[in-house]
């Protein structure tokens, strides 16, 4: 048995008595594992007012509790009894030291930080009895969170002010969350903010304590105000796992041609370093681009038809409603300026080049850096030929490779002198380098130089084309392919089939491999190793993968292979399913971001090959990754699945129709989403079938966006039904929130309340935080009309719990709540601030739906607060572009228009002249601050 002390008083599913009896339990939590005293105990249950049967009725209470636990847990132990049992408390603390040891802690805090239901003792933390250690709970709990904050700020993420200023202005003598505000801000291009954050908090600090910040938060001050280039992590770039070894005047070269021209490509063999001189161009001139840099990476794209998807999935863009992907993407990049870098486009040159073509046709703004092992061929390209390192830069990156993997190595002048022949006979080239450095764990330089005479003649002959480079480049794989075992070799062809990184289980059940093989090539520098999404994964690089894939065609065995992997990833998503319904949502989520490569190889090859069985399962298996991460490819995947042959007639059709549908709903496209559902739901005949589910759920949804409230109310109660008769528990917490929902936006947010209460216990038996996200949405949606002082803590629970998983959707939803009820409660700086945050979330997103409620909801406050021209222009360009208002939004907007009245044509003509992206860049260029 494990008890709950993280929240309000918790022994299992035992349903505890008196408050007296509850008390008694918690002063034994309160010291669980030790001997309370009796004479302690009657202290705390009377205090002063120590009654004489205090002993009898001790032992009453103590005997009625032990009736109700488990036999050997609450025991009797001289001079008092002892509760030997965990506690929540005692595994959020295990969690916390899991998280200190971890490279990546996000997992582990993220479990810690859901264990807690509330204040830690909750009814009882107030008295002497637990108040140090609730407090000290409370501390180590704010402390994670802000561990939390650290790890994604250090991961580079971007967009977490807002998450962060809430936290710190619950707790504003705090000044952790005050330097990680700042520096949040900061990144997000928000200067003067992230000051003025350093001077309230300095004011705060002198009035209410007359002491001063840190020096730790007056030197992040002083960088800010120096713009200094640490604070600011290049957003959109993979984090370069090494120094830029002897390109600093390479660097420069390519900063130059990238201001004179909006193509430059970055041209060389394999391995000679394209990719890092790229990464290293790309940090250099960040500065020029106010909306950042996107990094598309085609090495893991195995197929034309998934560079488009994979350029999209790097930008951010995603496909409309009534317009094509390519569209899409020229649309959204046709409003930014950006640096677009296209990475490893050899082997997809002919897609690559003419979808490099359209953007700098159609976005003026966009500068595209390449790199690629010949020219691209598109007017106005640029050619930056990337030549291997000299000598001296050479020898300066086998050094530190080689120390890398020999912290002892140091080398004297002869063997100076013979990495420097090595260097040279390689030719400079750093993946021959990096290999040659690898074998300095097991083999001195004088052994590698007479080895390398023995197999690499052909590397000290003159190279003059780009074809000998290239046998060149082979003669280094040859060479380390010829050191490695015989089972070693073909684990390294085989797991060329992976597309991006891959995990210890994958290589075992699609390659065969083991640690040791795995190992083995790790050591010999032919794979990579490192820490995502919680675990070990393996990389490989391109050059070594094609390798691979040239000999495992040789022996035969790549579509073999190909269907190995593809299966593989395929039950995975079939996991996931389960899994991102639960408490494991966060550690899922970046498991599947993390495998998205070989999710989308496992597609395309099951595509290929008219494999309806197989890409219907992994359509249905992403169901809820589509849900919670929306991720728009993926819907395409399923929009494909769908069309294969004998697709109609799988058992998973109506599941991916439902992932489908819910894709659709994110887009916007309500008519879309609701014919499919319909269709398919008129192929399932049984009214009891639990494939109905996901269909009726994607009904349900589009009957509220439409604002058919009755209708939606008995969608989700059908919904409710079938999902109790199937005992799923997600499904049935879903329909309890579209009925809440449907009710208190009817007007009745009474009965809307009583049924968000029945989904906040349905959601909180999935563990799912997104589940639990909305069904406190629910209840904050209903007391906003009721108890708006009740409905902002819950608003604000909801945006914690939901971007806790990076549920940006649901936290989005939540916030514009949030902003909208500040708007009503008179706290005008705060909604306007909230809703620019959420402006912006949207517009990222791309959701048009409900970007244009939130911009309505603007326009509102605009108008309220004296902002008539503005408020005029937004509802204007709201009305022209974005769809009709209906239910209390239309009569809204109907009385704001009439208020506004016709002395702001002029206003009212520019608004109605914008496009959507002009009316979202117009509603974040508003003054904010001053407001």
């Amino acid at each position: 048995m494990e008890f709950g002390v993280l929240g309000p008083l918790r022994a299992g599913d035992v349903q505890l008595g008196s408050r007296q009896q509850r008390r008694l339990l918690a002063a034994l939590l309160v010291q669980a594992g030790t001997v309370v005293s009796a004479d302690r105990l009657i202290d705390v249950l009377w205090g002063d007012r120590v009654p004489a049967t205090a002993t009898s009725t001790l032992h009453a209470y103590v005997s009625r509790l032990r009736s109700v636990l488990p036999g050997d847990v609450l025991i009797t132990a001289a001079p008092g009894y002892l509760v030997r049992a965990g506690t929540d408390a005692a595994r959020f603390e295990d969690l916390l030291a899991e998280a200190r040891a971890a490279t990546d802690p996000r997992d582990a805090l993220e479990r810690a930080l859901a264990l807690w239901r509330g204040p830690a003792y909750a009814e009882f933390a107030d008295d002497e009895f637990a108040r140090a250690e609730a407090v000290r709970l409370e501390g180590l709990r704010l402390a994670a969170v802000e561990d939390l904050v650290e790890a994604r700020l250090g991961l580079g993420e971007s967009g977490l002010a807002g998450e962060i200023e809430a936290h710190a202005t619950a707790h504003p003598l705090r000044e952790r969350p005050v330097g990680q505000l700042m520096r949040a801000l900061y990144r997000d291009g928000r200067h003067a903010e992230a000051l003025a954050v350093f001077r309230a908090f300095r004011d705060r600090l002198d009035e209410e304590l007359g002491v001063t910040p840190s020096a730790e938060l007056r030197d992040l001050e002083t960088a800010i105000l120096r713009q200094d280039t640490s604070l600011a992590p290049v957003r959109g770039l993979p984090a370069a796992t090494s120094p830029l070894v002897g390109r600093l005047e390479e660097v420069a070269a390519v900063a130059d041609a990238l201001a004179a021209h909006r193509l430059v490509t970055l041209t060389g063999l394999g391995g000679v370093g394209k990719t890092r001189l790229a990464l290293g161009s790309a940090e250099a001139v960040a500065a020029r681009f106010p909306d950042g840099v996107a990094f598309g990476e085609l090495a893991p794209v195995t197929a034309a038809a998934d560079v488009l998807p994979a350029l999209a999935t790097a930008t951010g863009a995603i496909q409309q409603p009534g317009r094509g992907l390519e569209d899409s993407l020229l649309a959204y990049l046709g409003s930014r300026e950006l640096l677009l870098v296209v990475d490893n486009c050899e082997h997809l040159l002919d897609e690559a080049a003419r979808l490099v073509d359209a953007v700098l046709r159609r976005c003026p703004r966009v500068t595209v850096l390449a790199t690629s092992r010949t020219p691209l061929g598109v007017p106005g390209e640029c050619l930056h030929p990337t030549k291997p390192l000299p000598t001296p830069d050479a020898v300066r990156l086998f050094l530190a490779r080689a120390s890398a993997v020999r912290p002892d190595f140091r080398p004297d002048d002869e063997t100076l002198h013979q990495v420097t022949d090595m260097c040279r006979s390689l030719d400079g080239l750093p993946l021959a380098i990096e290999l040659a450095a690898a074998r300095i764990r097991s083999l001195n330089p004088a052994d590698l130089a007479a080895r390398m005479d023995d197999r690499f003649a052909v590397l000290t002959a003159p190279r003059s084309a780009p074809v000998a480079r290239h046998r060149t480049l082979r003669s280094v794989l040859d060479w380390s392919f010829a050191l490695l075992s015989p089972a070693d070799q073909d684990l390294l062809a085989r797991l060329s089939v992976f597309a991006g990184s891959w995990t210890p289980a994958a290589a075992e059940r699609v390659c065969g491999g083991d640690l040791d093989g795995l190992s083995a090539l790790v050591d010999s520098s032919l794979i990579g190793i490192g820490p995502a999404a919680g675990e070990t994964r393996y990389t490989m690089l391109e050059t070594l993968r094609e390798y691979g894939g040239a000999l495992l065609a040789e022996r035969g065995e790549q579509d073999a292979l190909r269907h190995a992997h593809a299966e593989y990833y395929t039950g995975l998503a079939l996991r996931a399913h389960s899994e991102l319904g639960g408490p494991g949502q966060g550690r899922w989520t970046r498991l599947l971001d993390a495998e998205y490569g070989n999710l989308r190889a496992a597609h395309r090859w099951a595509v290929g090959r008219a494999d309806a069985d197989l890409a219907l399962r992994l359509s249905a298996g992403l169901y809820y990754y589509v849900l919670y991460q929306f991720r728009d490819e993926v819907v395409s995947w399923g929009e494909t699945a769908l069309s294969l042959p004998g697709a109609a007639g799988h058992p998973a059709y109506p599941a991916v129709c439902g992932t489908v549908g819910e894709g659709r709903t994110l887009r916007g496209d309500l008519a879309g989403a609701r014919d499919l559902a319909d269709r398919a739901l008129a192929g399932l005949g049984d009214p009891d079938d639990e494939r109905r589910l996901p269909l009726q759920k994607v009904l349900t949804a589009v009957a509220l966006y439409e604002g058919r409230l009755d209708d939606c109310y008995d969608l989700a109660g059908v919904s409710l039904r079938l999902a109790r008769a199937h005992q799923d528990r997600v499904r049935v917490s879903e329909a309890f929130l579209y009925r809440g929902l449907a009710r208190t936006y009817a007007g009745d947010p009474a009965a809307g309340l009583a049924i968000a209460a029945d989904n906040l216990v349905a959601a909180r038996e999935t563990g799912n935080p997104s589940l639990t996200a909305w069904a406190v949405y629910g209840q904050a949606e209903a007391l906003a009309l009721i108890d708006p002082a009740a409905a902002r803590p819950r608003y604000e629970e909801a945006v914690a719990l939901a971007t806790s998983v990076r549920d940006q959707f649901a936290a989005t939803i939540a916030e514009v709540s949030l902003a909208a009820l500040l708007a009503r409660t008179g706290e005008t700086a705060a909604a306007l601030a909230a809703f620019r945050r959420t402006v912006a979330a949207w517009h990222a997103m791309q959701v048009w739906h409900h970007q244009w409620t939130t911009l309505r909801n603007l326009g509102y406050l605009l108008a309220e607060t004296g902002a008539r021209a503005d408020a005029a222009t937004l509802l204007a360009a709201v009305a022209t572009a974005g769809p009709p208002a209906f239910g209390t939004d239309a009569a809204r907007m109907a009385e704001t228009a009439a208020a506004l009245g016709p002395d702001f044509a002029a206003a009212t003509a520019r608004g109605a002249a914008m496009t959507p992206d002009q009316a979202v860049a117009f509603a974040l260029s508003l003054e904010l601050v001053s407001s």
